[in-house]
């Protein structure tokens, strides 16, 4: 998107109505660009809870790992539970399209799963954590392995892990692997 059109848009959001600025802030989440992402941050403390619910949304839901270090922040101390929701869903998208090591990526998704109340969530960040080849994560797919509600997932995600770690690695997998077999 051109700059121009963009602090148009931005330039927009801040004059209109409720009704208008949750549509503009709909395309500001497609823009992409750090302007547009200032602009749902800033909504976020919008005076109008319609707004201020949309913006918390549309952060929750950025299509880029920018976002990443305001959606932890929602995730950990969200003003409501369906907010918190959302950014836990939301963190566990946006980990892996971060540039960091797979190592920190297993590391922040790990924190995501201790963050997330709802099964639904954990067995998300289990699938997240079965695309890094790293030791971490194979670790902390293993530590699900005593949760009844999560055995099957875990499981898998440290099948998964094994098999991308296990030449580099054959210690920990081996021992990950007879926790599974259990």
């Amino acid at each position: 998107t051109p700059p121009a059109c963009t602090e148009a848009l931005c330039a927009a959001l801040a004059q209109a109505p409720a009704e208008p600025k949750v549509a503009l802030l709909r395309i500001l989440r497609s823009v992409r660009s750090a302007q547009a992402l200032a602009a749902v941050r800033a909504a976020t403390a919008d005076a109008n809870a319609e707004v201020k619910a949309a913006a918390l949304a549309i952060l929750c839901s950025w299509p880029t790992a920018e976002a990443l270090p305001d959606v932890m922040q929602l995730a950990k101390a969200g003003p409501d539970a369906k907010t918190k929701i959302l950014a836990v869903r939301g963190a566990i998208r946006l980990i892996p399209l971060g540039r960091e090591a797979a190592a920190n990526k297993a590391a922040a998704l790990n924190e995501v799963m201790g963050l997330a109340e709802r099964k639904d969530e954990k067995s998300l960040a289990l699938a997240a954590l079965a695309t890094l080849p790293a030791p971490e994560a194979l670790a902390a797919a293993a530590a699900q392995l005593a949760n009844a509600d999560l055995k099957e997932e875990a499981s898998l995600a440290a099948v998964a892990v094994a098999e991308q770690i296990v030449a580099q690695h054959p210690a920990p997998v081996a021992e990950a692997m007879a926790q599974v077999l259990k």
